[in-house]
């Protein structure tokens, strides 16, 4: 979460609304105000872009062409590199419907509070998207199993072990693997209610580009811990809470998978298997 969007309140601009779970945070209408409260916080608002490198059905379309007719290549081989091109289209058309139903990069219209059922859809499309991330980081863990001669042994069989052990091997994938992991925990969150802090959730929505995004928030356990990968609430927040968790932002995800992807498979073309 960018806390600074967050400190807006502190202003008294933004608006905590609880109807159908949904907090709103409204900056103001009037032009000359908004650059008067923008000159005061600078880092009030901060718009998300369009990452440079985008995850698309082509790209690894393009890199199956090229590893498809290596020397050394077997059914093995094959069937497990396309087991992960078919992941990851699957993942883009998940991302794709999400970015749809959320409103990615849109300038959304702040004081429109989305009904219960959009609220809910777009729930379920982030649970499917984070399942989806996770199988398909499975998927390419799968593939360098295959390849144990050019990977050695990246201990597929934990993606939390899977991630540590490619970022320690290829120091260029350890902020891509960091956010990966961000994303893996979030989907434990969502997949094993019963072995995590119980949670509650709401929808929120910035003018920062990420369109409405679903939050999980709660109280910290009698010891005083908090779920991996969510942060204490020391800012303002429309509810009573300990901890919040908000997901990594689905676009920059894909980014980071395409960044591994690119790293690992760069790796079969310039190696004897």
């Amino acid at each position: 979460m960018t806390v600074s969007i967050l400190n807006g309140t502190s202003a008294g601009l933004c608006d905590a609304v609880d109807e159908h779970r949904v907090w709103i945070i409204s900056m103001p209408s009037n032009f000359a105000e908004r650059n008067t409260l923008l000159e005061m916080n600078p880092t009030l608002v901060e718009k998300v872009v369009v990452p440079p490198r985008l995850l698309s059905v082509q790209f690894i379309n393009n890199w199956a062409d090229r590893l498809y007719p290596l020397p050394g290549m077997d059914y093995g081989r094959t069937r497990a590199i396309a087991n992960y091109v078919e992941a990851v289209g699957r993942l883009t058309l998940k991302s794709e419907q999400l970015a749809n139903t959320a409103g990615f990069f849109t300038t959304m219209t702040m004081r429109s509070i989305p009904p219960a059922h959009h609220q809910h859809e777009v729930f379920d499309l982030y649970e499917s998207y984070f399942q989806g991330l996770y199988k398909t980081l499975s998927t390419l863990a799968a593939v360098t199993v295959r390849f144990q001669t050019v990977y050695g042994d990246l201990k597929v069989r934990s993606m939390k072990k899977f991630l540590d052990a490619v970022a320690g091997k290829y120091p260029d994938t350890k902020a891509a693997c960091e956010l990966l992991e961000l994303a893996r925990l979030y989907r434990t969150h969502l997949d094993h209610p019963a072995g995590d802090a119980v949670s509650n959730w709401l929808s929120f929505r910035t003018e920062d580009g990420r369109g409405l995004r679903i939050l999980f928030y709660g109280y910290k356990s009698n010891s005083g811990g908090i779920p991996k990968g969510a942060e204490l609430v020391t800012f303002p927040f429309p509810t009573d809470a300990d901890w919040v968790y908000d997901a990594p932002f689905v676009p920059y995800a894909n980014q980071a998978l395409r960044d591994l992807t690119e790293a690992l498979f760069s790796e079969l073309e310039h190696q004897e298997f």
